[in-house]
This record gives structure tokens, sequence and C-alpha cells, in this order.
């Protein structure tokens, strides 16, 4: 349910922030991040885990406690961080997923089958998350998952899906060997090609006419 409660909202999306953090972390493994780290900084790399995920625990608040002022002035902004906040945690378990495949069976080249089938089941994890998080929390949506409402969805996400997976699979194509680009660069060009596609047609077309008038609105603060 939507919420203009400012302090609840804060502990919601730090639980995004602590999610973001643990799905990170087989991403940092994939990529070998932290073993090039630890040569320039005195820490080890379970250090630098725990760092990393405390950083995300507290961004995600702070980010949108801002959203919050702005959003007196523009009640919109503040809507739309929380998109931003579930499409970030949306992009993790995406990309997250995707490393943690590729940890289990073995990165797979550029280009190929075996990246396109592994990036649709990311994709499809990240799907099913969305969903929840945008009806329940983003827009406000309290009515029941009609088929009709699931069916608008998963149109307006499969058209999304062909340019998320287009894009990635293009774009690992260009250095299908790069580590990096395949497991990072790659994917998150094809997160950012379908998003704002995303907000404007579950707001529109999706959940905004079930949604509380509410879920936009600038929340009230929270009481000492």
């Amino acid at each position: 349910m939507p919420s203009n409660n400012l302090k609840k909202d804060l502990y919601i999306v730090a639980l995004v922030g602590l999610l973001v953090g643990l799905l990170i972390q087989p991403i940092l493994s994939s990529t070998k991040v932290l073993v090039l780290a630890t040569s320039y900084v005195p820490l080890s790399q379970i250090s630098l885990r725990v760092l990393i995920c405390l950083f995300f625990l507290g961004l995600a608040p702070l980010a949108l406690w801002l959203a919050s002022i702005v959003a007196r002035s523009l009640a919109f902004v503040y809507q739309v961080a929380k998109f931003a906040a579930v499409g970030t945690l949306n992009s993790f378990i995406d990309l997250g997923f995707f490393s943690l495949l590729g940890l289990l069976m073995g990165q797979p080249l550029g280009g190929t089958f075996a990246f396109g089938a592994m990036k649709t089941a990311s994709f499809l994890a990240a799907t099913t998350n969305s969903y929840f998080w945008n009806k329940l929390w983003t827009f406000g949506d309290a009515s029941k998952n009609d088929a009709s409402k699931v069916i608008k969805f998963y149109v307006i996400t499969g058209l999304n899906f062909l340019v998320n997976v287009g894009v990635a699979t293009f774009v690992s194509s260009i250095r299908p060997e790069g580590l990096i680009w395949v497991n990072v660069v790659s994917p998150v060009c094809g997160i950012f090609a379908g998003m704002a596609g995303n907000f404007f047609g579950y707001k529109l077309l999706v959940f905004g006419k079930s949604a509380s008038s509410g879920s936009d609105a600038t929340p009230s603060a929270p009481k000492s």
C-alpha cells in the first residue's frame, strides 16, 4: 500500500539498499574487482564487501529523503525516486542473478546463445520483483492482481524485454571476450534502454487507474 509517511518509506528503501548491497556480491566476484581493489587499499575482501553493503544501506534512504525535500515543490519527484529505487533493485537482481549464473555455469561469450539465455533468465527474475514492488509501493495499487492488469504489465515489460536483451546482446558482441564489458557494461546498457518506457507504461497503462492518489505526493515528515 502507498504511504505518505516518510519514516515508513525510509525503512522500506533501506531494505532495498541492503538487498542491492547483497546482490552486488556475485557481480564483484565475477569481475574480480575486489582482487584489484585490495591491491590499492589496506582492507580485506570481506571488509570491502561489508562496507559496500553498508554504503547502499545508507545511500538508499538518504536519496529518498532528499527526493522528499525536492517533492515539496515538485510532487512527482517522490514517486520517480521510489521507482528509481525499485529499478535499482531490479537492475541488481538482473545483474546479480546473471553473474551468479555465470559463476555456477561458466562465463558465456558475448553474442552467443548462452549469453542470451542467461540474460533472459536474469531479466525474468528482475521482472517478477518489479511487478510486486511497483504495484504495492511505487504506484500504491492495492487492488487485486486481476488478469488484465498482469497481462498489460507483461506486454509492456515484454516490449522493453526485447529492447533490454537486444541492446545488451548487441553491446556484448562489440567486445565478446571482455570480462567487465560482457558481465557489467552490456547488461547495464540493456537495463537503461528499457527503463524509461517501463515507468510511463506502468504509470499510465497498468497501475495508474487503481493507484492511490497520494502515491506520488509529498510525504509527511516523521514525528520526532
